[in-house]
This record gives structure tokens, C-alpha cells and sequence, in this order.
């Protein structure tokens, strides 16, 4: 009889215990925020969960945070044009996740996760690396354009001058001839020297013109190199002369050259450093990495 009083009290205990968890349960406030995720198509809201929402979750069971995470986790990597995991995956997980949503009475809506699923399935996002071979390649193109242009003008600049030079040869003969009856030695000599430094200026402007396409050609290696080293997105801001915080040294060095003059600072953890470019213009850096920005 003292048993089955034990048991009948530890079991109207447990009753009690599960009714006051589940009534906690039913307390339990989830907060979400949204994003917005466009393109030149459509927009579309991207539900989203912080840690601490994330946590109070986990505090009652951790497969819901599990399965949650995973949706995210998918839907963020499809945001970013990452197509490593298929969509059963996202099926699965969000069913999964749905279910103990139910089982625990937590009120969630999750549809705006679908909306986002089905967004991303219509409209694929490139991945940054198919992002960085097509601004590759333009870059090329727009390069190879200019020097087609260029070369082609050159041609027909060299063509013009041969027709030219033809024509006004027979008629410098002739008169030539006539001259060196009755010019003198010296004035010979001093047209001679005249035409000379004419032929030496000529050379000095097609060396110019053969340096103007070494220096485009420099360029866009150096347009080329920077895309690869750092990517499409920094690349682009190195290129037209841009510095962001959390940059390192060399990426800044990339963009804005070297500076003139460097005052530097070492406490016992730090190595403070202020770049000087101008009298208006600094760049401030803690450990190599770029804190500040005066301009």
C-alpha cells in the first residue's frame, strides 16, 4: 500500500511538472526579423532568427534548432549562389522543423521560408566566382576593343603618310635638284641637319605612342591582377581609387599608393600607425588592419 502511494504521489507529480512545462511552453515569445533580398526581377522577404532566439529554442528542444539552423543555413547559401546542398534538403529540415513547432505549441509562421525558397529557385544567383570570370573577361574585351581601335588607326594613319610622302617625293626630287645647283655646302648641310632632326622627332613620337600601349598594357594586368587577388566586389573598389575599415596594409596600398610619410605608435598590445597622404588625407591602422579613415 506505502508503494503504490509512493507511486500514485510521483506520478501525480510528474503530471504537474509537464502541465507547468507546458504551460511555460505556450509563453515562450519567438521575435524574427526580415531582410529584403531583390533583384532586377522581383523582391522577396527573408525571414531570419538572432542567437538569442535561436537559443530560447535550443532551451526546449534541440532538434527545433537543429532543423531551423539547417533551413537558414540554406536559404542563406542559395542568397550567395551556393548550390552544394539539394533542395530535398531544405524539404526535409523544414517539415522537420514545422513538426516539433506543432508538437511544442510554439506559434512561428514559416511560410515566408518557402516565399524564399521558391524566390531563389526562380530567379539562381551567380556565384561570386562566375561573377569574378565575367568581369574577366569584359575587362579583356573592352582591353582587346581598344587595341583593335588603335592599331587600326595607326594603319590608316601610316597609309595616309605613304600616299602623302609618294606624292610630295616627286616634287621635293625635282626641286631638290634644282637647289643643289645653287646651294652652297652649308646650306646643304644645315637642311640636311633639318631633316634629320625631323626623322629623330618622328622616332620620339612612335616611341611615345608604342609606351601609351606598354603603359594600357600594364594596366590591365594590373586590373586583371587585382579582380583575381581580391575578388570582383574589392577589386572594383581598388580600382577606382576606394578604402574600406577592415582592409589590410596592402590592400590599401593597392588603391591609394604608398604614403608619404608614416608616424607610428607601439603600446604593449598594439602597433598604432597613421598613414599621411595629404594634409587632409590619413589612413589609421591597428595591427595591420585599417581602424579609421580621414579624408
Amino acid at each position: 500500500m506505502k508503494l503504490l502511494a509512493i507511486m500514485t504521489l510521483l506520478l501525480t507529480f510528474n503530471c504537474a511538472v509537464s502541465q507547468v512545462f507546458q504551460k511555460n511552453k505556450n509563453k515562450i515569445n519567438i521575435n524574427y526579423t526580415y531582410k529584403v533580398i531583390y533583384n532586377e526581377y522581383d523582391t522577396v522577404k527573408g525571414l531570419r532568427l538572432s542567437f538569442d532566439e535561436w537559443r530560447k529554442l535550443r532551451a526546449i528542444n534541440l532538434d527545433i534548432q537543429t532543423y531551423g539552423q539547417n533551413v537558414e543555413s540554406f536559404l542563406q547559401q542559395r542568397e550567395h549562389g551556393v548550390y552544394e546542398l539539394r533542395e530535398d534538403y531544405f524539404n526535409t529540415n523544414l517539415q522537420k522543423f514545422e513538426s516539433l513547432l506543432s508538437q511544442y505549441k510554439i506559434q512561428f509562421e514559416t511560410f515566408d521560408y518557402r516565399n524564399e525558397f521558391n524566390f531563389h529557385k526562380k530567379y539562381p544567383v551567380k556565384s561570386q566566382e562566375q561573377l569574378r570570370k565575367e568581369a574577366i573577361a569584359r575587362a579583356d574585351q573592352r582591353y582587346y576593343e581598344e587595341v583593335k581601335r588603335k592599331k587600326e588607326e595607326e594603319l590608316k594613319l601610316q597609309e595616309y603618310n605613304r600616299k602623302n610622302r609618294l606624292k610630295n617625293d616627286s616634287i621635293k626630287l625635282a626641286s631638290i635638284k634644282q637647289q643643289q645647283l645653287n646651294d652652297s655646302i652649308e646650306e646643304v648641310a644645315a637642311k640636311v641637319a633639318i631633316v634629320r632632326e625631323r626623322r629623330e622627332q618622328a622616332l620620339r613620337e612612335q616611341k611615345l605612342k608604342e609606351d601609351q600601349l606598354n603603359r594600357l598594357e600594364k594596366e590591365r594586368l594590373r586590373q586583371k591582377d587585382i579582380i583575381t587577388k581580391y575578388g570582383n566586389e574589392i577589386g572594383q573598389l581598388i580600382l577606382n581609387k576606394k578604402v574600406k575599415i577592415g582592409w589590410t596594409k596592402q590592400m590599401c596600398i593597392e588603391s591609394w599608393g604608398k604614403p608619404k610619410e608614416i608616424n607610428r605608435t607601439t603600446t604593449l598590445k598594439v602597433v598604432h600607425e597613421q598613414w599621411v597622404y595629404s594634409l587632409k588625407k590619413y589612413l589609421y591602422f591597428d595591427n595591420d588592419v585599417l581602424t579609421a579613415i580621414q579624408d
